[in-house]
């Protein structure tokens, strides 16, 4: 059960794709992009990936029940992120709690030791993109 909520959780941080019709296309595209492995990414490509890595995971939490965020679209706007991507963010968010409301399996105290493992493990890999 763990594996699979932190898959889920990983899914929804570096594999966003649900992307809506009334969105500009180079936004879209870019937004494509930047879940591309880092070694494909220009520079400014690297830094939007993490800017948008930076706010939702230290802004992803969790009540018992349900994976929230307390992120509103001016938080985006505030660091040139597109509004988009906020939307982006709350639609996943709101599928995973469709997933574990499903779920018989679903475990609270696994939830939210895999949150806590996630941000652990991304603040890992930000400290070694730091360090290089």
């Amino acid at each position: 059960m763990k594996t699979i909520i932190f898959t889920i959780l990983t899914f929804v941080l570096f594999s966003l794709n649900s992307f809506s019709q009334e969105n500009n296309s180079k936004i879209v595209q870019q937004y494509q992009r930047i879940y591309q492995p880092d070694s494909l990414l220009t520079k400014s490509e690297l830094e939007l990936k993490y800017k948008l890595y930076d706010l939702i995971v230290e802004n992803i939490l969790f009540d018992g029940k349900k994976v929230y965020t307390n992120l509103k679209e001016s938080d985006f706007k505030h660091i040139d992120l597109p509004v988009y991507y906020y939307h982006d963010f709350i639609k996943s968010l709101d599928e995973i709690n469709q997933l574990n409301a499903k779920s018989k399996n679903f475990n609270s105290k696994e939830m939210q030791e895999s949150i806590s493992e996630l941000k652990q493990q991304y603040m890992k890999v930000k400290k070694s993109k730091h360090n290089n």
